[in-house]
């Protein structure tokens, strides 16, 4: 089974050359790697210029695209039939291949297969327990069930810690170009609905995590974007019959004040409520609205206080409502 390695990478000198021999280090030899140099800027052309191996294969891009567009030019190049993902700040552990192509043989059917993380700091020292978090938010999903559940509330897979079938990847559409942050999430969540998704619950995969990056430094862009998929993801696969199905939001006023005029655009869903503050007072109003076919489900943020979320999931389900049919923490 050959195993394809994509990679895209954007001014990522500092730890690229580690990057690449972590893939090097691996026990699982049927494999071939694909780098795409996206526009970089710094001394990364260099380092990939000198790699003299001749299972990997270097594309240099003119101008910087995104991640997600590079990452597409290495797929489309790719001669396996399954595509492993590695960020170019990352270190695999040398079994990391052998241990989830073992897992793929054994589990038929699985359109993907993640694994357990661990997260290191970048160029700066971090908090044992931001990076604690960090880990945990990823390393909370293990089972296919775990995955499915949690797919609208949390991003369930670590980006360059997957595995997963080329056929599946094209069947669901790919990398969608227009997200810039939130492309992984983007493809999971139609990967999910496409076929199980598991994990080796071990850590095979050294996730490299910085204050600064895109996701952390850009986090209201990065929840936007992965509200516009869940919602889309929500609408295809809950409301199919539904050409825009009508949901009571909850949320923060400025995150309601984005799905108004950013994300809900993007969309089929439309808000017919949208509840700021006080939300314990409105569980009736809404219970109201639903009863009457006024609405067909209910949005609750997780910005939310975890025990006024707990609350509300309660009220709403004891009025029949189902958590990830009709109801949905995203």
């Amino acid at each position: 089974m050959l195993i394809s390695v994509a990679m895209a990478v954007y001014n990522g000198e500092m730890f690229l050359q580690e990057a690449i021999a972590s893939i090097q280090a691996q026990t699982y030899k049927h494999l071939e790697v694909i780098i795409v140099n996206d526009g970089s800027t710094d001394a990364t052309r260099d380092i990939l210029n000198h790699i003299h191996d001749p299972r990997f294969r270097v594309i240099h891009l003119p101008k910087n695209r995104g991640a997600a567009n590079a990452l597409v030019k290495a797929i489309q190049l790719a001669r396996g039939q399954w595509i492993a993902i590695h960020d170019a700040d990352d270190i695999s552990q040398p079994d990391r291949l052998k241990k989830q192509a073992a897992y793929i043989r054994s589990h038929p059917g699985y359109v993907a297969v993640g694994s357990l993380i661990r997260c290191i700091p970048g160029n700066k020292k971090l908090p044992d327990s931001f990076l604690q978090s960090t880990q945990n938010a990823f390393n909370d999903y293990v089972t296919p069930k775990q995955i499915m559940d949690g797919r609208f509330s949390a991003c369930p897979l670590c980006h360059g810690s997957v595995v997963f079938s080329k056929q599946a990847y094209l069947d669901v559409g790919g990398y969608d170009s227009s997200y810039k942050i939130a492309y992984d999430y983007d493809l999971w969540t139609r990967l999910i609905d496409y076929g199980p998704i598991g994990k080796v619950n071990k850590v095979l995969y050294n996730y490299r995590v910085y204050p600064t990056s895109l996701s952390n430094k850009k986090w209201q862009d990065t929840y936007d974007e992965k509200l516009r998929s869940a919602l889309l993801s929500i609408s295809k696969v809950c409301y199919a019959k539904l050409v825009n199905p009508r949901l009571a939001i909850f949320a923060p006023d400025w995150l309601c004040k984005n799905l108004y005029h950013k994300v809900l655009p993007a969309t089929n869903c439309k808000a017919t409520l949208y509840v700021h503050d006080q939300y314990e007072l409105s569980i009736s109003k809404v219970n109201d609205l639903y009863s009457k076919g006024s609405i067909d489900g209910i949005m609750m943020s997780t910005l939310i206080d975890k025990g006024t979320i707990r609350q509300l999931i309660e009220a709403f389900q004891s009025n029949g409502m189902i958590l990830n049919r009709n109801l949905f923490t995203v």
